[in-house]
């Protein structure tokens, strides 16, 4: 038999129907599983710098629909003749299509259209796409999506479900149409597949809380990652007069702080620099994370020469070095900003997507 190792992060995604194939067919495999932050090292080693994974013999593959494509043929899941395997390629591409629609809606798009869009993702496209299953599992009459046991149809469709219900915290998605809730059922109690999802690891996030006053000021960039991410949290915010009985609890006498399961972190620029990380905002490589860091940086620089105009200088002079900050300072710095950017050349700082510099 072939030696197997599947690669992808430490979570389910789209590298675990091809796990539950692996669990279905009693085959042993290496299940090899990486950190976030360990990704951008390993990215460029990667035939087209994506997860998952699947190595076969020490032959390398990649492409989630081509890798469980392909175990499904191994283990007897991709139909009995020509025409089940293309009746089963039918399922199997418009749940890519369904996935793709809930990628645009709930990732990709502008972050003030998110709520709107995923909005009319749930309550339109969503039940278009599973009346159509439903639809096709009616017209097979047999159970299944193709012909009269289990296949890589079925499990798609069950993997589709099953993600959206935990990803996005939605239930009953199918209730309302009883061929796809007796085949849920059917698969779900499968033995291997029970015995699978029984021990496998528990996606554990971690419990954000972020502790600062109730205004914006050092924090909202934080907050901006969470919402960004979509990521819950805790947003505790403090009333100035409770401040002087709490600041000598903190590590540095200062907010925000940034509670990560119960570990306290102080340090603005090092709590956006570590949910950048999480979050995927921090660059692809190491060259872009520098990238990154110089525009932070020099954003540091500014807020400094602001904080000593405004704040810090004598109070008889603050209105003259006030207006001399606004006048000179600022324009240099925006045309130093302008600049980096036009230099890019793509419309963002750094690559072709939006980082939290």
């Amino acid at each position: 038999m072939p030696n197997y190792k599947l690669t992808y992060f430490d979570s389910r995604g789209r590298a675990e129907l091809a796990r539950v194939l692996f669990a279905l067919a009693g085959q042993d495999f290496e299940d090899f599983r990486i950190q976030r932050q360990d990704w951008p090292a390993l990215k460029a080693s990667t035939p087209f710098g994506q997860l998952p994974l699947l190595e076969i013999d020490g032959k390398i593959f990649a492409e989630s629909v081509a890798i469980v494509t392909f175990l499904a043929k191994q283990f007897g899941f991709y139909g009995k003749t020509t025409l089940e395997s293309l009746a089963i390629d039918q399922v199997v591409f418009l749940v890519q299509d369904a996935v793709n629609a809930a990628v645009r809606a709930l990732i990709e798009s502008p972050e003030d259209q998110r709520a709107l869009l995923g909005k009319q993702f749930l309550e339109e496209e969503l039940p278009k796409y599973v009346t159509l299953f439903e639809k096709l599992l009616v017209e097979s009459g047999t159970g299944y999506f193709v012909g009269h046991s289990l296949t890589l149809a079925d499990l798609y469709v069950w993997d589709l479900i099953g993600t959206l219900e935990s990803r996005i915290n939605i239930q009953g998605i199918v209730s309302g149409h009883p061929s796809l809730v007796t085949l849920f059922n059917k698969i779900d109690n499968t033995d291997r597949i029970k015995t699978y999802v029984a021990s496998r690891p528990a996606i554990i996030m971690p419990k954000y809380k972020l502790t600062y006053f109730d205004a914006r000021g050092r924090a909202e960039l934080a907050r901006v990652l969470f919402a960004l991410a979509g990521q819950d949290f805790e947003d505790v915010r403090i009333q100035m007069q409770d401040w002087p009985a709490l600041k000598a609890t903190t590590p540095f006498g200062q907010l925000p702080l940034l509670e990560v399961d119960i570990k306290v972190f102080a340090e603005s620029v090092a709590i956006v620099t570590y949910l950048a990380k999480e979050f995927g905002l921090y660059g692809k490589n190491n060259l872009e994370s520098l990238a990154i860091d110089q525009v932070v940086c020099l954003t540091q620089d500014a807020l400094s020469a602001a904080v000593r105009a405004m704040f810090e200088s004598p109070e008889d002079k603050r209105v003259l070095i006030g207006q001399k900050f606004l006048e000179e300072e600022i324009p240099k710095y925006l045309a130093m900003f302008e600049k980096l950017l036009v230099q890019n050349g793509t419309g963002y700082f750094v690559g072709d997507s939006v980082s939290y510099k």
